[in-house]
């Protein structure tokens, strides 16, 4: 029988972070020496209960032995050295494995020794912790096992939040993909849960009231290569916010994330909307696209709110508005707004330009006296635009109509649009909404446009503060976005992002309309200097990658100029975030380094943005938008938009393909907020200059010095020395080659 080592790993983020576990089982060739897969992982789920300020975690993974011989299995559970985990236990099959708890100089030793031994460095993040350590026992021919880890824990506060985080980033380390990973975390509080978001992973968050959230993540036959982490605050204030800074060191200016969440309890007044439905019913709209559009309207109608007020314009190559004004929303009007749709018939062209100047007369009026615009009442407006094709009657140049539907909103209203097939003028649409405070969504060919438009309704059918404007008292922020501020809604949240100079203690000031009325709510916050704001390094790539959306929007809406060129392909170097148009960073043969040559390449690339129709401007321009307005900022969600969109001209079917059943070779890794460049077998820091590169000292893996240097370090920089090959990085104001 063949002994191997299945390592439970865990990563430790500061004091309030929680031991996980990770299963990395590897068997040791008698051959090669290297640590390769001897199981097939069928599936890992996380589950944790966290009340009160305690979490209680249940791991499980089930595996299978692959080989064509028994194995005998040892499992290692790192512990920090300054954590207490209480009813720890570990289950095969249901059955108890006893073990024993290491002190961190013998287990370091065992780390130490298994990497020396097999000249594997993904151990090394754990130097310095202590060891869970189990009993050996057997796992058969083609048998299943079910592994499960059970503890609890206390939930500390750092910095106003609660954090929570499993590695696994550590599957990276993995050979093949795993077949299911599912996350599934409910969090309950005596006070209400006002702020929460996963820095690394598109989380499905589902609050089930003010004190009671449920989050979730699923994944399928994928190798996930960040931690998941969620962080949160609570309060019983009917607005919540929390403000995570970042300040790196030897920089003039720091990064921050501000998020802001209304009450789910019955204390928020829901603010009453006015909704104008814009709708194409031109010939084009035939058939099972106009089916659709009116089963949307329907539900849009079918959940409107008491209070709320609505009307319905259709056009072709001219337009029919169903009432002279607003309607107050009721039973009655709704059922017959209801016959009115289903009575649309198909017919005729396509006059934007007209259509969407008359749905916007609908909120106001001008004052003959004044000749100022005043609007119907103090809700919010919102229009909801549906088209399938290009103007084809009346005003047909973009930019004029683009202007003239900013000329006539004289009311404030947001404009969301949807685009509906391939036949769409994207940059059209996009600058519309982006110039009109909302954004687009486009529906592919064959997509349920009733699924797109309701799910987008459902997000904002409850306003709670509108036309929201933010002070820093004594502090100054700049390049904030999303810009314009997005209305706050029930259930949702605000994420801004900006960079600040100055640092200490200030009060932040969210003004507003809630109710039709103007508001404003203090809150005290602290931007933190680079000393103690260690750990929170996600928020500069967080910024990143909302001021790379804003640059593609610019480039896109006004045309291309070196000075946003230079910078999108700077920040998109030195975070690692591709697009698009600098997805030739992960090509084999790029010098990352090579500046002018890839600016060069993105300038060339933009160019696909003169492409205004057709499946890849829509994709592109969807990807844009999610990356300037999405509310979350995980790696999975823009790997996913990059494998579906089918950018022609960009790289084919996808810029960045995933493997089917198979660990994919990445040459760009985000680590510890560091992003690295694969250059055949070395990994090299993004930031570090060529002549940098040349003058770097020298260490060898697996000798003293390296481990010396492990041992100074955090767990966090421990994991850049777990990385496989050579690697090339700053650590603490040093550059070092540790080499194989």
């Amino acid at each position: 029988m063949k002994s191997i080592i299945l390592s439970i790993l865990s990563l430790f983020i500061g004091y309030s972070a929680f031991s996980q576990m990770y299963l990395n089982s590897s068997e040791i060739s008698s051959t090669t020496n290297v640590i390769g897969n001897s199981y097939d992982v069928h599936k890992i789920r996380i589950s944790a209960v966290i009340e009160n300020s305690i979490a209680r975690t249940t791991v499980t993974q089930t595996i299978k032995n692959t080989t064509d011989h028994d194995l005998e299995v040892e499992f290692f559970f790192p512990l920090p050295a300054n954590t207490v985990i209480q009813d720890f236990t570990m289950m095969v099959n249901g059955q108890e494995i006893p073990g024993k708890l290491l002190k961190k100089e013998e287990a370091k030793n065992i780390y130490e020794s298994i990497v020396r031994q097999h000249r594997d460095p993904a151990l090394m993040e754990f130097v310095g912790y202590n060891l869970f350590k189990t009993s050996v026992f057997p796992i058969r021919v083609g048998e299943e096992r079910n592994i499960t880890v059970n503890y609890s824990q206390v939930v500390e506060k750092k910095n106003g939040s609660y954090q929570y985080s499993y590695p696994l980033g550590t599957q990276k380390f993995s050979q093949r993909n795993l077949k299911n990973v599912e996350v599934d975390v409910r969090i309950k509080s005596k006070d209400g849960i006002k702020t929460i978001f996963s820095p690394t992973y598109d989380v499905h968050i589902d609050r089930k009231s003010d004190k009671d959230v449920r989050i979730t993540k699923t994944m399928e036959n994928t190798i996930p290569d960040q931690d998941f982490k969620l962080q949160w605050n609570s309060s019983n204030d009917d607005i919540g916010t929390q403000l995570i800074s970042y300040y790196p060191k030897d920089s003039d200016h720091g990064y921050f994330l501000l998020i802001a969440s209304p009450s789910m309890n019955q204390r928020v007044e829901v603010t009453h909307k006015n909704i104008v439905f814009v709708i194409d019913k031109s010939g084009s709209m035939s058939g099972q696209k106009l089916a659709q559009s009116k089963n949307a309207m329907k539900y849009v109608l079918n959940h409107l709110n008491e209070g709320d007020k609505f009307n319905i314009v259709v056009y072709s190559d001219y337009y029919d508005v169903y009432s002279n004004g607003l309607i107050s929303y009721t039973e009655e009007n709704k059922l017959k707004a209801l016959e009115y749709v289903e009575s649309i018939k198909d017919d005729g062209g396509t006059n934007i330009n007209l259509a969407l100047k008359e749905g916007l007369q609908l909120f106001g009026k001008k004052d003959s006296e004044s000749n100022a615009y005043e609007t119907i009442n103090n809700n919010p407006n919102y229009i909801l635009f549906l088209t399938d094709g290009l103007p084809t009657v009346g005003e047909k140049n973009e930019a004029k109509i683009a202007a003239n539907v900013k000329e006539a909103n004289k009311y404030n209203a947001h404009i969301f649009c949807f685009g509906v097939g391939n036949d769409v003028n994207s940059r059209l649409l996009d600058r519309i909404s982006s110039e009109n405070g909302a954004l687009t969504e486009y529906v592919k060919p064959n997509e349920s446009i009733e699924s797109v438009v309701s799910s987008l309704y459902t997000q904002i059918s409850s306003p709670v503060m509108t036309d929201i404007s933010l002070k820093f008292n004594s502090m100054k922020i700049q390049q904030d976005y999303p810009k314009p501020i997005p209305d706050l809604f029930k259930g949702g949240q605000l994420m801004l992002a900006g960079q600040y100079k100055v640092t200490g203690k200030t009060t932040l000031n969210i003004m507003g309309k809630v109710g039709g009325k103007e508001h404003a709510f203090e809150f005290p916050v602290e931007f933190l200097d680079a000393e103690h704001s260690t750990g929170n390094e996600y928020v500069e790539t967080f910024w990143a990658s909302k001021r790379i959306g804003y640059l593609i929007n610019q480039i896109d809406l006004y045309g291309k100029s070196d000075e946003l060129i230079n910078e999108l392909v700077a920040l998109s170097t030195k975070h690692g975030i591709l697009t698009p148009y600098t997805a030739f960073l992960a090509k084999e043969n790029t010098d990352f380094r090579a500046n002018q040559l890839n600016i060069q390449n993105a300038s060339n690339e933009l160019d696909n943005l003169n492409n205004v129709q057709g499946g890849a401007a829509n994709a592109t321009r969807q990807y844009k938008n999610k990356l300037m307005n999405s509310q979350t900022f995980g790696a999975d969600e823009f790997e996913e938009l990059q494998k579906d969109a089918d950018y022609d001209g960009v790289g084919g079917k996808g810029f960045i393909t995933g493997a089917a059943d198979k660990k994919e070779e990445k040459r760009i890794l985000n680590v510890s907020g560091k992003t690295f460049y694969k250059e055949k077998d070395t990994w090299i820091e993004s930031n570090i200059s060529k002549i940098e590169q040349d003058k770097a000292v020298v260490i060898k893996k697996y000798t003293k010095e390296y481990f010396d240097i492990s041992n100074q370090n955090s767990a966090s920089m421990n994991q850049v020395l777990s990385l496989k090959g050579n690697v090339i990085v700053n650590l603490n104001g040093k550059i070092y080659n540790f080499q194989e």
